[in-house]
């Protein structure tokens, strides 16, 4: 009798443990979350509609808040600057002036002989006090012949390309001279907001003692024939170079072109000072002006030394 009491016992434990397990598939969890959204749902709708009263209330009072600034303030704003645009009839020039290149100015292209071949030049000029500019370029001769290379141009400067030694089949007649490849560069004005003082501080080099001795008053070079240009420069600045190319140009007592030439200074070390003396054979005639300039891009920082 014990033991049929023992399984009864047994037998409904096992239900009860199967009835809080599952009842048809579905889990006791289930049942409560069931069971608390139905009790909490009213709850819960009352709370997201307040919650999208809420956000609704903000963005309207900052929409009406804009809008209201904008017709007490903004608007009378805008209207002063039409006007004063509307008034103003430099305006749009001077801002197209400050903000777009100015175009190079060219002279025509030249030559020299020299010996069977022909140096060849021609002046450019930079207007603008902000652009530089680098490019490549080529003189042409009517029957194709072509002389190219590459430089740049600083902001404000005046200097000459000059393709020395070129082999032609005549004398480069109607020389034209076009670039062929071209890039703009402005200044950034929070770098360098003085150019005039940036680049005295850079180029300070100080060329002086110009003399030129034609062959014809040259004593010790009587017989072979050979002219002399001697000068000193000084680096005055505070910087280092590895290179700094020289252009050197003699012009007659009329202004004519008659000697050009290129020299570069090696490890031109800040404070650094040289004598140079340059000699070439042949005739020039009489020479009244030596121009010799630094052309060095100091845009570049490739060219500077590190400091000693």
């Amino acid at each position: 009798m014990a033991d049929k009491q023992n399984n009864l016992n047994n037998k409904s434990r096992a239900s009860l443990e199967n009835f809080e397990s599952e009842v048809e598939g579905v889990s006791m969890k289930t049942l409560e979350a069931g069971l608390w959204w139905a009790k909490n749902r009213q709850k819960l709708r009352i709370i997201l509609i307040i919650f999208l009263i809420i956000v609704a209330i903000g963005s309207w009072s900052y929409t009406l808040y804009g809008f209201g600034y904008y017709l007490l303030v903004g608007m009378n704003a805008d209207n002063r600057m039409i006007t004063t645009l509307v008034q103003s009839k430099t305006v749009d020039q001077n801002y197209l002036n400050q903000e777009q290149a100015k175009n190079l100015i060219l002279s025509p292209a030249g030559y020299l002989p020299n010996a069977d071949k022909y140096d060849l030049y021609l002046s450019i000029t930079n207007p603008n006090s902000r652009w530089w500019a680098a490019f490549d370029y080529c003189f042409t001769r009517p029957d194709g012949e072509k002389s190219c290379g590459s430089d740049f141009i600083l902001p404000q400067e005046k200097k000459y390309l000059i393709s020395l030694a070129q082999s032609f089949n005549s004398a480069p007649a109607d020389l034209s001279f076009s670039f062929t490849d071209f890039t703009w560069n402005k200044i950034n004005n929070h770098l360098i907001a003085d150019w005039n003082s940036y680049q005295s501080e850079r180029l300070a080099m100080e060329i002086n003692n110009q003399t030129f001795t034609p062959a014809s008053a040259n004593e010790v070079s009587e017989k072979i024939g050979l002219n002399t240009l001697s000068f000193n420069i000084a680096n005055n600045s505070a910087y280092s170079y590895y290179e700094v190319p020289l252009t050197i140009i003699l012009t007659s007592g009329g202004g004519q072109i008659v000697y050009l030439d290129r020299y570069t200074l090696n490890d031109f070390t800040s404070f650094a000072s040289r004598d140079i003396q340059i000699t070439w054979p042949g005739a020039i005639g009489d020479v009244s002006g030596i121009n010799i300039a630094p052309d060095v891009n100091i845009l570049d920082q490739g060219v500077y030394e590190p400091p000693q």
